[in-house]
């Protein structure tokens, strides 16, 4: 297998006779990135799963491996219409340079489910009994191969283009079953997603497929209601308690709450979420169960509008308008000149065809600081004194002022902040070192000089943004900006502060705002259910900020900021929209924005 580049630079990826064209990136993780991509002799689109073959150990490169093998062994035996298909595979291949392993898949164009249950909400009933039940079909198959998923959630349920149900990523997947001899063996490996992972892989690291059964209910309730049927599988839990206890009427009498159950779903629910597996029904059971067999079906023409319209709903989200502009802050102000041309005196390096990028390294800096940097003796360290002196008549006598400490002062002067600490270095009354450090805290955003700016200056400029193209896959939120990493890092420090946390991933040129909040929900006081009492529910939301640049010709012309919620918490939705119109209200981010042509 190689790979080559085009003329109309579209990436070849030739695997056994086949050529692939790579179109665009459907998603990566840690170890992976998948492609969408198209067969160049018959057209036909397909997947691309690329994973890195990158070890710290020999064990590492043969666990994987023996797990890659699995995976395709796995998908190579099932053959169904809700399952996601495998095309071909390469075990020893190479892309960017990079070692890797390619499995070429049958592509599903319209996407994962979890999209659109996060950003539309739980599902009417014909519509969730549908989707449940192609999945439950799909499953039904991977049982009777012998195959356990083991890592079933919304975003490994995909969509083609006529959204028919796909069970995507066999990663985790395992044999349960001999087919030849049909013996039956136990799991004990902890994997899969939290939410979703059954209670007995925790707790006994002994289980079975029953664990799919467990995930698939935990995203039946969330189909039907938009929100999961408990925060985690652990007793402390008030709605995994009652259901380990089998107290349903209680855990119903909770959610409903909210959210009013079709009784026929309760006992498919119940069965599938039966915390002892050997208890726990089967995908047959669930497709033989009243819900799935009482004659009422959703036809899939109107299966096909419904779902078109949900996916509507999202794009029109993206496309949604963005707040107008109030009064501007003076850092707005200062930043909207520039925007405009103004503000003669100080050049930006990155101003090409009226377009600005407001990098940290103009924003954010200080000249005086520079300069201060820069000094190597005493000679050098008065000259800027008396600079500083011209600047501010108050500070005549500056370049005259006695040195406590040469050493202090030519080492960390640049970086001090306080006046009492100015005055360990330079003998100066608080009058002199306040107007000195005036002048030490002035930056083209109005924003007081910060000792972190240069941590951002830093990050910018040893992190260059990598291009944004068709390669890169969408997000809910996305903006033209002219923010550069830096001052995205200040602007969201800023509206963090006091309210979550904020972490900066300068490999991947990212920014994760976390917050932690608490909900309300009103619970039974005891199995009468006549009586309810709040409790609440902690809540956390992540929110990822991806920043890359944008060419027109080979020239920049701007930023493109992705959003994205990374945290899986459905109770954090409505939180997640608001905090980023509220960033995308802050006077500096509005300056910032590029308006479409």
């Amino acid at each position: 297998m190689f790979i080559t580049k085009m003329a109309q630079d579209l990436e070849e990826v030739v695997v056994g006779d086949k050529t692939f064209r790579i179109v665009s990136e459907l998603g990566k993780g840690g170890q992976a990135v998948v492609k969408k991509a198209y067969d160049s002799a018959s057209r036909k689109k397909v997947a691309l799963k690329i994973m890195w073959k990158e070890f710290v150990s020999q064990r590492q490169r043969e666990r994987m491996l023996h797990n890659v093998k699995i995976e395709i062994t796995a998908m190579r035996n099932l053959r169904h219409q809700n399952i996601i298909q495998l095309y071909g595979y390469d075990l020893s291949s190479t892309y960017k340079n990079r070692e890797c392993i390619v499995l070429v898949q049958e592509l599903a164009k319209c996407g994962e489910l979890f999209e659109y249950v996060q950003h539309t909400g739980g599902f009417e009933d014909l519509l969730a009994k549908k989707i449940f039940k192609d999945l439950m079909s799909g499953l039904d198959a991977c049982h009777r191969a012998g195959v356990a998923h083991r890592d079933l959630k919304p975003e490994n349920i995909l969509l083609d283009k006529k959204y028919c149900i796909k069970i995507a990523d066999f990663g985790f997947v395992n044999f349960f079953r001999n087919n030849e001899t049909q013996e039956e063996r136990r799991m004990r490996t902890r994997l899969g997603t939290r939410t979703y992972m059954a209670p007995e892989i925790e707790l006994t690291r002994n289980y079975t497929q029953a664990v799919d059964i467990w995930s698939s209910g935990v995203i039946l309730f969330i189909l039907c209601s938009g929100y999961p049927p408990f925060k985690e599988p652990q007793d402390g839990d008030w709605f995994f308690n009652k259901l380990d206890r089998r107290k349903y009427q209680m855990f119903w009498a909770a959610h409903e709450r909210r959210f009013t159950f079709p009784d026929v779903v309760k006992p498919l629910v119940e069965g599938m979420l039966c915390t002892n597996p050997d208890n726990r029904w089967t995908a047959q059971d669930c497709l033989n169960c009243e819900w799935m067999t009482n004659g009422e079906e959703l036809e899939e023409r109107d299966y096909r509008i419904t779902m078109q319209d949900r996916r509507d709903r999202i794009d029109a989200i993206r496309n949604q308008a963005r707040p107008v502009e109030n009064e501007q802050t003076p850092s707005a102000t200062r930043m909207a000149n520039i925007k405009k041309g103004g503000n003669a005196n100080r050049a930006l390096e990155d101003e090409k065809e009226g377009v600005v990028v407001f990098e940290a390294a103009q924003m954010l800096n200080n000249s005086w600081r520079d300069r201060l940097r820069d000094i190597e003796n005493e000679g050098s360290l008065r000259e800027v004194f008396g600079l500083m002196a011209e600047e501010n008549p108050k500070l005549s006598s500056l370049a005259e002022v006695e040195i406590i400490n040469l050493e202090a002062t030519l080492e960390h002067l640049h970086t001090l902040v306080s006046s009492s600490d100015v005055q360990q270095c330079i003998e100066l009354d608080d009058e002199k070192a306040n107007e000195m450090l005036e002048l030490m805290r002035s930056t083209l955003s109005d924003r007081p000089w910060d000792p972190i700016f240069q941590q951002y200056i830093n990050l910018e400029n040893d992190f260059p943004l990598e291009l944004h193209d068709k390669w890169v896959k969408p997000t809910l939120f996305s903006f033209d900006t002219m923010l550069g990493y830096g001052l995205l890092c200040v602007l969201l420090a800023e509206f963090a502060e006091g309210k979550g946390e904020m972490e900066v991933d300068p490999d991947n040129r990212t920014i994760d705002l976390t917050f932690e909040t608490e909900k309300t929900q009103e619970i039974p006081t005891d199995e009468t259910c006549e009586a309810f009492e709040e409790i609440t529910v902690d809540v956390v939301l992540t929110i990822r900020f991806s920043l890359y640049r944008v060419e027109r010709d080979g020239e920049l012309i701007g930023n493109k900021l992705l959003v994205q919620q990374v945290s899986q918490d459905f109770a954090a939705q409505d939180d997640f929209k608001w905090i980023v119109n509220e960033i995308a209200s802050m006077d500096d981010f509005i300056v910032a924005r590029i308006d479409p042509e």
